[in-house]
């Protein structure tokens, strides 16, 4: 388990919807972490959507390139269908413990990326209804009951 932080600057290219962002992080464990500590762990994340399998998700949401030259706009903005962001460079920062590249398409993963997942999300958890639904409830007719909250 780490405690991260970050500081990050962001590159928006005007004639494209992607991002590039080379943020700086701090990481606190149990022991000082390595490039290759960072590395893996940026690797092995998962969140909601995988853990929960929707569909647009990305079986991988980061994707570390061990290359000097990655990650690229033109090789690496559609990874995963646009919809993971690539990070490479990770290397010592001077003012905190790392610093790496990181690019994300601002518009397959972003607003609508997001969108797209938190709609699948919320059928997933079965909170969406029907305008059939939403009027019954209106009129005081549960249709179904609804579902507990957590």
């Amino acid at each position: 388990m780490w405690l991260i932080l970050v500081s990050a600057s962001r590159t928006a290219l005007s004639i494209a919807p992607w991002l590039i962002s080379p943020p700086s992080m701090w990481a606190m464990g149990m022991r000082k972490a390595s490039a290759t500590d960072v590395a893996r762990a940026l690797a092995e994340y998962i969140s909601e959507p995988q853990r929960t399998g929707l569909p647009t998700a990305p079986e991988r949401p980061v994707i570390v390139r061990a290359e000097r030259n990655r990650p690229q706009t033109r090789l690496d903005r559609m990874a995963s269908g646009g919809m993971a962001v690539v990070v490479g460079q990770i290397r010592p920062c001077p003012i905190l413990d790392f610093r790496f590249t990181l690019l994300v398409h601002n518009t397959i993963r972003g607003a609508a990326g997001a969108s797209i997942l938190n709609a699948e999300w919320l059928v997933k958890k079965d909170l969406l209804r029907t305008r059939d639904e939403l009027r019954a409830a209106a009129a005081g007719v549960r249709t179904r009951p609804l579902p507990s909250r957590r």
